[in-house]
């Protein structure tokens, strides 16, 4: 209610002046008090933004000092500072009361997410200075060290970036062992059978936040399908199209906004990759184009005609 409004009450009689009063102080109190509020939380912002810059800024720093003398120092030393590095960021991190508000929980998160990329480099140093691995074995220690540290730091809780750090160290894990038995086909197909079982389990809210499973397990299982392209050759834009469309369709029947937006960004991809790759020599490119985005058009009206249109996502 605006003064204006309370002063035509006024003189018609609806309220008395002392009410009248009484409402406007309350409306400026009100006002004032969000004015308040929307201030603390602008500079809680800009807080919170400059102490992010901070830490990168001590990470940039400190890497940067230590790369001077790197050459100098021995296996033992290394793995002492990258050590020492890891459970000092672990343990900044774990002082931080992330139940009191939303900055601290994101500046746990962000904290121990450099304790995993640190834990991930410790691991890459102890497999190449220590065991004098080779690239594949190697990988597959990073990624396994990387996903069990960020594992037990996410807990299965709202921990996103734990949650990303996680699947990113299974991801680095497989793709390594792939490689390591035989080669970009053995890649991808673990890494799609990662992002299936990754996608469901976000799909049933078994793990959380799920939507960095809904987002990132789609996307893992197309580029797991262009992977295969290393040794699966023209079958591999199929795959893709293939897995596109599945995730389409489950995107729409499940009403799941990022799995159908994966999915058609999927599409996109691979339904002109695979025309061009069977017949690109015989009706040309630009025919394949415009088939390829008839068809998309097609399917889209058909769904929305349907009603079939996802949800949005809201959890």
């Amino acid at each position: 209610m605006t003064s204006g409004d309370v002063q035509r009450a006024t003189e018609t009689g609806i309220i008395t002046a002392e009410q009248a009063t009484e409402l406007l102080a309350l409306a400026g109190g009100r006002a004032a008090g969000e004015a308040t509020t929307q201030r603390s939380h602008g500079v809680r912002l800009a807080v919170e933004i400059v102490g992010y810059l901070g830490a990168v800024l001590v990470m940039v720093g400190a890497v940067t000092l230590v790369g001077q003398f790197w050459d100098e120092m021995t296996s033992w030393s290394r793995f002492g500072l990258v050590g020492s590095l890891a459970a000092g960021l672990w343990a900044a991190g774990a002082v931080v009361d992330e139940a009191a508000d939303a900055v601290q929980w994101r500046l746990r998160g962000f904290l121990w997410l450099l304790s995993s990329a640190a834990v991930a480099l410790f691991a890459g140093l102890l497999g190449a200075d220590a065991f004098d691995w080779h690239r594949e074995p190697v990988a597959v220690l990073v990624g396994s060290a990387t996903a069990v540290h960020a594992a037990v730091l996410w807990q299965l809780r709202d921990r996103p970036a734990q949650h990303l750090a996680c699947g990113g160290g299974v991801i680095a894990a497989l793709a390594g062992a792939g490689a390591w038995i035989d080669g970009p086909g053995t890649v991808g197909l673990l890494l799609w059978a990662f992002g299936a079982v990754w996608l469901v389990l976000g799909w049933r809210r078994i793990i959380v936040p799920e939507a960095v499973a809904l987002a990132g397990a789609p996307a893992l299982m197309l580029v797991a399908a262009a992977v295969t392209g290393g040794s699966w050759g023209r079958l591999a834009p199929i795959f893709g199209l293939v897995t596109a469309a599945a995730l389409f369709a489950a995107g729409t029947t499940l009403q799941e906004l990022l799995v159908t937006g994966v999915g058609v960004a999927g599409v996109f991809v691979f339904l002109p990759m695979s025309g061009a790759e069977y017949f690109g020599e015989t009706i040309g490119l630009p025919v394949v184009l415009l088939v390829s985005g008839a068809l998309l058009i097609v399917v889209m009206v058909a769904l929305i005609r349907r009603g079939a249109g996802p949800r949005p996502f809201a959890h």
